[in-house]
């Protein structure tokens, strides 16, 4: 028996290994449902913003002269806003539209508006 060296390999149990699996799963169970408020938050948030962007708009196109009577509701301003509306004031045409909105994010910014004399209001 020439020089023979104890060769050791050292390698995680399987104990081990278990407590590392079980922490994570502990860390990740925590962590899953905050990041699922946050994302709720981050939507409401932005249906908010929607909203302003179709009061501010259609608020917009009514000060430039839009006839008024143009919508009865709410959602059929927003229809009107998000398909475009073209109008002239004298002999100056105009084009209102909110770019970017989808039918969804309309329908969840309505929630926030009322229709006041003529004008939508935001009302949060």
């Amino acid at each position: 028996m020439k020089n023979q060296k104890s060769i050791s390999c050292r390698a995680f149990s399987l104990a081990e290994l278990l407590v590392v699996i079980a922490v994570i799963a502990i860390i990740a169970s925590i962590a899953i449902p905050a990041i699922a408020g946050i994302t709720d938050s981050a939507d409401s948030a932005k249906d908010l913003r929607n909203a302003q962007n179709i009061a501010a708009t259609y608020n917009a196109a009514i000060a430039a002269g839009m006839p008024t009577t143009v919508a009865a509701d709410v959602p059929e301003a927003v229809a009107i806003i998000m398909v475009g509306t073209n109008f002239n004031v004298g002999s100056t045409p105009y084009y209102f539209s909110v770019d970017g909105l989808s039918e969804t994010e309309a329908t969840n910014a309505i929630s926030f508006l009322a229709f006041q004399d003529g004008t939508i209001k935001y009302s949060p």
